[in-house]
């Protein structure tokens, strides 16, 4: 079980880590470094440290048992974004090519990231990636082949998955559908591994081929 020293260690690393991605998303310079009492104000004791917690967006953790996660080394400058209906899109993944895991930022330059585009994270090693509960839409292709994906945390407000966009992810053996999503592309999760499946209620069709080769599924 993690210790309370070890859990305010965590925290502090969390708060440089967001002063450096709050700094890159609201385009300040270098020099414009914001000050620390912006983001540092909490007093950690070990009577409130569990209300403190509550403060950090939940997109900066995989789950909530801090013992299993390190905080990956993610920017918004591992990602290459584009302007789309309502907000941002993310087109590309520039980032290091061995980083276990990806957290899609909810904001650039103050805009929601609403999107991921096509193909945008194909054949990426990463074994999980968090995307934010801005994310409306997935587009075609954005995750296929990512032959070592484990996990993908699919958040509420998500609307569709394009066609082929988790084919050939063949180390996810689970998904949850938000119950938000409405359609579901050709091929969505076919030569997954995925073991079983939660049909969200708005779902208005289960396409073609939507989870052909799946053996694993029951």
């Amino acid at each position: 079980m993690i210790t309370f020293v070890e859990l305010a260690e965590r925290i502090e690393q969390l708060e440089k880590r967001v002063q450096i991605l709050e700094s890159q998303i609201s385009g300040d310079s270098p020099n414009q470094k914001k000050s620390n009492n912006d983001l540092n104000q909490f007093n950690l004791t070990e009577s409130n440290i569990e209300e403190n917690i509550d403060v950090f967006d939940n997109s900066y953790f995989y789950d909530t048992d801090f013992s299993k996660n390190d905080l990956p080394d993610n920017s918004v400058d591992d990602f290459t974004f584009c302007e789309v209906f309502g907000g941002i899109e993310v087109s590309s993944y520039n980032g290091f090519a061995d980083n276990d895991t990806i957290i899609v930022p909810r904001l650039f330059y103050n805009q929601p990231v609403v999107s991921i585009g096509e193909a945008a994270f194909e054949g990426v090693s990463a074994k999980v990636i968090y995307l934010p509960d801005s994310i409306i839409n997935i587009k075609a292709k954005a995750f296929r082949n990512c032959k070592n994906l484990k996990y993908i945390k699919l958040q509420e407000g998500l609307n569709e998955i394009g066609e082929s966009a988790f084919d050939y992810c063949e180390s996810m053996n689970k998904v949850d559908l938000p119950k938000s999503i409405t359609k579901l592309g050709r091929c969505c999760f076919s030569r997954s591994a995925i073991e079983q499946i939660v049909l969200p209620p708005k779902l208005e069709i289960v396409p073609v081929a939507c989870f052909e080769r799946c053996k694993e599924l029951s």
